[in-house]
């Protein structure tokens, strides 16, 4: 079912992203940079929902929920806070402006969707109620009848509220200390990897300015690598060594030991 949704943000990479999503669901939205820019259009025009951030320039989005919810012409709308959840206050000041919702940031997109779909079941299912008796909500896809009294619903839910933002908060403070780890085990590496360039470089320069020869083979007696002076004593370029055999390279005469212990 298409709705006609209102959405209040003053980020516009938010309110684009938000939109989008919204809108990818087949929704129709409106986008509003201030709670005073929201007022005047749900003044033009009837929305479904209103999705609105807390935190703003100008009036906040408490504000906003309690002139929404004043107004006999919208205070059937239905509106949605968007937070951080990082303060149990976020949720105890919406339920005192009047919201009738929550959803939490970074939105996860079939939870924001599915958020959005339960505020409207919900609106249905109270605006059709035949009884005034108590509360209809729609719950894991189940249409409930609650009679409790509101006192006991709303301390279920504030302790609901206290248990979630507690989670919250221990993987916040784990997610940090996985970045801090993270964070040391780069320097780490970039430490020996610098300790790595230095102790290359010290060995290039004493393999290039050693006065003996110096030849490094592989396992196979092929030459890897041959400082100047072995490139002087043997009359070719480093080029021209790299990969042969050094026993190739020696004089027969005298080094038949050499060559044996080479070949081993």
């Amino acid at each position: 079912m298409t709705c006609r949704i209102l959405v209040v943000e003053d980020s516009p990479t938010q309110a684009a992203a938000l939109g989008m999503l919204l809108e990818q669901a087949g929704n129709e939205v409106v986008i509003a940079r201030s709670a005073e820019s929201a007022l005047e259009q749900l003044a033009a025009a009837p929305f479904d929902v209103v999705l609105t951030d807390i935190v703003m320039p100008g009036m906040n989005g408490y504000d906003l929920c309690r002139r929404i919810k004043g107004d006999p012409e919208s205070r059937d709308i239905p509106v949605v806070l968007l937070t951080s959840l990082s303060d149990p206050m976020d949720i105890v000041q919406g339920l005192e402006c009047g919201a009738d919702n929550y959803i939490t940031k970074p939105y996860d997109p079939d939870h924001l969707l599915a958020r959005v779909r339960h505020v409207l079941d919900n609106r249905r299912l109270r605006l059709n109620a035949k009884t005034s008796l108590g509360v209809n909500v729609r719950f894991l896809g189940k249409d409930l009848a609650i009679t409790s009294e509101k006192e006991q619903i709303l301390d279920l839910f504030i302790s609901s509220v206290e248990d979630v933002v507690r989670m919250n908060a221990a993987l916040l403070q784990s997610q940090r200390a996985l970045a801090d780890a993270h964070a040391r085990l780069e320097a780490f590496a970039q430490e020996k990897a610098h300790e790595a360039r230095v102790s290359d470089a010290r060995y290039r320069a004493l393999l290039h300015n050693a006065g003996d020869a110096v030849i490094v083979l592989d396992s196979d007696g092929r030459i890897v690598e041959a400082n100047p002076r072995a490139t002087e004593l043997l009359t070719r370029s480093a080029n021209e060594l790299s990969r042969q055999k050094l026993v190739d390279l020696l004089p027969a005469a005298g080094l038949e030991e050499l060559r044996a212990g080479l070949l081993r």
